[in-house]
């Protein structure tokens, strides 16, 4: 004798089938969807630019290439067509790509960057182009392509065979703070996630100790005698190496009474070369960067202009800078540290062995 409910909460075959359905079409309708904006788009390639095909004469080369216009056949079938179908297979190919290793890995956040694939044929790449080393017998053209293909094509064998000797899932992620990812995305891994140069409320993080480098760099330079210091920075977007470093900036003038002179315009080698001479007054005696990579930009600028009564300072103590530059004034933000540190945390809190907390790494002068 069945029971009353036992019976009650038994599955509905047919609202099961019907609720299958609806997400089927769902996904048909998206395909679709998309499909069709990819032929709205393949369409505008065609007829965009300076040849203006209107449509009658699309469709006409397409359909019939043979009685078409010899200049339209050849914009067609020789020119547009085949980049705009490969710029198609393209997109498609990393797509799925992507969804595959995200779906094998069982890790969202997993990419040919975060995984060393990238890397693993950059290094290829570089092989190829500084020594010459490779496959012997493939055509010049294809060398450097090739080359980084099989790199990170055995980059692609290491992990699979480190995960299937170790037969280890992953179990967590470091994670570096410059991948525009949100607090939102990342919530579902908050116990089995550490970020590094980055914080964020609720999260376990490494971070750097941008406002006691700035106060190391400026603290040395005012030792030495400057008063007219001016400061090359990043965007206030960018939390840690833009709007933290130049508030301390900004601090230590207002606790010394010096006159800030400063410009924000962005992490690149560029933005320092070109906005340098914005920030300098004939009272300057000292530059400060954000970055080594803005310092390097910088200093191109003054060698260019026989600029060498000016000390420049920065945040990053990089080998090339070193090198480069011995003279430069800059700070160790502790990036060895912070990877050490962020392995050990990811490594504690994935066994239990303790929460999520935020960790500061000290800078200090190199």
């Amino acid at each position: 004798m069945s029971s009353p409910l036992v019976a009650s909460v038994k599955p509905d075959g047919s609202a099961v089938s019907s609720h299958y359905r609806k997400i089927v079409l769902r996904r048909f309708a998206l395909a679709g969807a998309i499909l069709a904006f990819i032929l709205l788009s393949l369409i505008l390639d065609f007829i965009i630019g300076p040849s203006g095909l209107s449509l009658a004469a699309l469709w006409h080369a397409l359909v019939d290439a043979g009685s078409a216009d010899a200049g339209t056949r050849v914009i067609v079938w020789e020119l547009r067509l085949p980049i705009a179908l490969m710029a198609i297979v393209v997109g498609m190919a990393l797509g799925l790509a992507g969804a595959e290793m995200q779906t094998i890995l069982n890790n969202p956040l997993a990419s040919p960057f975060t995984l060393g694939v990238s890397s693993a044929a950059s290094f290829g790449a570089a092989l190829a182009i500084i020594l010459g080393l490779g496959i012997p017998g493939i055509p010049e053209q294809w060398f450097i392509s090739v080359n980084a293909f099989i790199f990170a094509l055995l980059a692609c064998f290491i992990l699979d065979g480190i995960s299937r000797w170790t037969r280890v899932a992953t179990s967590g992620v470091v994670l570096f703070g410059f991948t525009g990812v949100t607090e939102t995305l990342l919530s579902s891994w908050r116990a089995s996630l550490v970020l590094l140069a980055r914080d964020a409320k609720g999260f376990a993080s490494v971070c750097y100790d941008d406002e006691g480098a700035i106060n190391l760099l400026m603290q040395n330079l005012y030792d030495q005698g400057h008063r007219h210091i001016s400061f090359i920075g990043v965007p206030h977007s960018d939390i840690t190496t833009g709007k933290r470093r130049h508030e301390a900036y900004m601090a230590f003038c207002e606790r010394h009474q010096l006159h800030p002179h400063f410009i924000l315009p962005g992490l690149a080698m560029k933005h320092g070369y070109e906005n340098v001479a914005s920030v300098l007054t004939p009272d300057t005696s000292a530059l400060l960067c954000a970055t080594d990579t803005l310092a390097l930009g910088a200093s191109k600028y003054l060698q260019e202009q026989r600029i060498d009564n000016l000390q420049l300072a920065s945040v990053g103590n990089t080998p090339l800078m070193k090198f480069l530059h011995p003279e430069i004034v800059t700070v160790d933000p502790g990036y060895a540290e912070a990877g050490r540190q962020a392995a050990a945390q990811l490594i504690d809190q994935v066994n239990g062995r303790t929460d999520p907390r935020q960790i500061v790494i000290p800078a200090h002068l190199a």
